[in-house]
């Protein structure tokens, strides 16, 4: 599992990382930098190496960081985004 996140989310999503890992679970954390640009090719690779994409943002997922890891996985033919 990855968490990808944005901004002051990153933390959050390190924090559930941690949680996790204290009970035998490996999950990575992705901080992207920003929306657009956006970083494909590291979600991308990110997606290659995980069962399962989590997106940690504080707004609306319409638009947002989750609609744009969807859209990425999807063109690639991905079926690993879980927008949350």
């Amino acid at each position: 599992m990855a968490f990808l996140a944005t901004g002051e989310t990153v933390e959050s999503a390190v924090q559930a990382a941690d949680a996790l890992a204290e009970r035998g679970f490996s999950a990575a954390v992705l901080s992207i930098h920003s929306i657009r640009p956006f970083d494909e090719e590291a979600v991308l690779k990110t997606a290659k190496q995980v069962q399962a994409i989590v997106t940690v943002e504080e707004h609306s997922v319409l638009g947002g960081l989750g609609s744009r890891v969807a859209a990425c996985c999807s063109r690639q033919g991905s079926r690993r985004a879980c927008v949350l």
